[in-house]
Order: C-alpha cells, then sequence, then structure tokens
C-alpha cells in the first residue's frame, strides 16, 4: 500500500544574497591549523591505500550540483555507454566522498582514495539488468550548509574550486555495498512534523578584484544599480518568519550605501553602510559588510 504524502509547511526560510561573495582566510589562524606537519613529532601516522580503486576496470563519471536522492535508468546506462545486456546488477557499484570542499587543515579527516556508496538496485534479483530496472542513490550538492547554534540559524559555504561533485560508477570489482532494508517500527508515532526549515542563497564566483586568493565577488553595481534575485519555496507557511542575510562590498574614495527590498516594499528595506577605502592598500581588498534581519511576516511568495 502506498500512502498518500501530507505537504509539510516551510516553518522558517534561511535566505542568503550575496551581492559580492566574501572569501577571506586569517593567515595566523591557517598557521596555527596546520602546525602537525610531516616533520612534527605531534604528527599522527596516516596509512594510504597500496592503488587507487580507479587503478583497473571501466570506471563512469557523472557530476551532480544539487543535494538528493538521484535515480539512474536502463537508457542513463546506455547513454554513458554501458550496455546493461552486459552486465549483472549486482555487481553495480557507485563510489564517491560526498560533496563540500577538502579541509585545509591535515589533521582533518578525509578519505584517502574513493569511498564505496550504499545504493539500491531494483530488480537485481534476477541477474539482469531490464529495461525497468534502475538504481537509486544518495548525491550530495558541492556547496554545504551548517546549523549555527550560536546564531541559530543554517550558513551555507560555498565550493570555490568546482560546480559539481562527481561519482563513479563501475561493473568490474564483483558485488556491490547495497542499502539494508529494516523493519517498520510498530510503536505509536509520538511526534506530528508539519513544518521545517528551508534555506536557499544565490552567490557568483565573478570577479576576484586582487587577483590572488579566494576573495571572489559577485554582481558589480556600477553602470547597473539595481538587481532582482527570485527564490521560490513550496508549500510556504504564511505565519513564519523570514531570515534574509547580505554581504557586500565596496571599493570606493566615498562612502558607500546599499539598500535591499522584499516585493519592492518600502517598509521592509536592508540597509548597509560601508567605509570609504582610503590607499591603494586596502582598495585591493575593500570595504565588507554583512547584515542580517528577520521579517516578522512572510514576504516571499
Amino acid at each position: 500500500m502506498i500512502n498518500s504524502i501530507t505537504p509539510i509547511h516551510i516553518k522558517r526560510i534561511f535566505l542568503l544574497i550575496a551581492l559580492l561573495s566574501l572569501y577571506s582566510t586569517n593567515f595566523a589562524q591557517f598557521l596555527e591549523k596546520n602546525t602537525d606537519s610531516i616533520g612534527s613529532k605531534n604528527a599522527k601516522s596516516q596509512k594510504y591505500a597500496d592503488n587507487s580503486v580507479l587503478e583497473s576496470g571501466n570506471w563512469y563519471k557523472i557530476g551532480l550540483k544539487n543535494t538528493g536522492i538521484y535515480k539512474i535508468t536502463y537508457n542513463d546506462l546506455v547513454a554513458m555507454g554501458i550496455n546493461p545486456q552486459n552486465i549483472n546488477p549486482k555487481n553495480i557499484r557507485i563510489y564517491g566522498n560526498g560533496g563540500g570542499m577538502l579541509p585545509e587543515a591535515n589533521s582533518s579527516f578525509r578519505f584517502d582514495d574513493l569511498h564505496e556508496n550504499a545504493i539500491f538496485v531494483s530488480g537485481e534479483d534476477d541477474g539482469t539488468f531490464d529495461a525497468k530496472d534502475y538504481i537509486l542513490f544518495y548525491g550530495q550538492s558541492p556547496n554545504t550548509w551548517k546549523y549555527n547554534s550560536q546564531t541559530s540559524r543554517f550558513e551555507h559555504s560555498l565550493n570555490i574550486y568546482s560546480d559539481y561533485t562527481y561519482y563513479f560508477i563501475t561493473t568490474d570489482l564483483g558485488e556491490g555495498k547495497r542499502i539494508e532494508s529494516l523493519p517498520s517500527s510498530e510503536l505509536p508515532a509520538t511526534e506530528t512534523v508539519t513544518q521545517f526549515n528551508d534555506y536557499a542563497f544565490h552567490e557568483q564566483d565573478n570577479i576576484n578584484v586582487a587577483k590572488s586568493g579566494k576573495i571572489w565577488l559577485g554582481e558589480t553595481f556600477d553602470a547597473i544599480t539595481t538587481y532582482h534575485f527570485p527564490f521560490t519555496f513550496a508549500d510556504i507557511d504564511p505565519t513564519s518568519p523570514v531570515i534574509l542575510t547580505a554581504n557586500v562590498a565596496a571599493f570606493s574614495s566615498v562612502s558607500s550605501n546599499f539598500s535591499i527590498s522584499v516585493n519592492n516594499v518600502s517598509s521592509n528595506k536592508l540597509y548597509l553602510s560601508l567605509d570609504k577605502v582610503s590607499d591603494l592598500y586596502t582598495m585591493a581588498t575593500g570595504s565588507f559588510g554583512t547584515k542580517a534581519f528577520l521579517q516578522p511576516d512572510l514576504l516571499l511568495m
């Protein structure tokens, strides 16, 4: 029996408009994080794989942008160059290390090689991959979201090195890892969820003023002084608040001002004022500002 799905309404939305995106690394903190160098007495030993899993066999690379469940069909395999009639579906494997950027600190965990993911393959028990069979796997975006318990907000991290997260498919290494089936709980429900938090961001890496480092900026406000950034959410709860955050930067010999309005309502504006830049050095780094405000009523529809 397939149950119908009751719509779940969004309780709170977290929006980030990075008009001029800001990435800066405190060099002193970076050095502190990386004191455990190769020659350090405190450096932890690391066991590395003898060779990469990609060393042999046939591999097929796929890229994705969003986090979610992905479905690979018979026709998708054919489009990749795989003949489904020549493979044992139990041998289908998918490898990938998830989304986000690699950590900068040497002491942080990272996979030494590609990590096999548990997947679901429909119709694999008969030993053939038929036209109606398919593969399901969980893929992650190159950009990540984390909840900040101090601000009670979700904050995103834009991957500054890649627009895609890549996963690799093979059928040459024997039976693959599968998602385990668990019995449904027979205990009565103790909580009913009818709302959840959702979030979205707009951030473009278009300009690097200093032509160095990780400080990339987005839209330029010169001849064009107004931009429109649409956000769309399904099943919005109109009684819940919206949190809007904006990051901006200015390179000017006079003070700069930004105003952000929602749905062109003048009473719902966010104002940011940035100091002037006084010399060539600060002109290369600019003046940056971040501000957030919470709307008592939902304004984005």
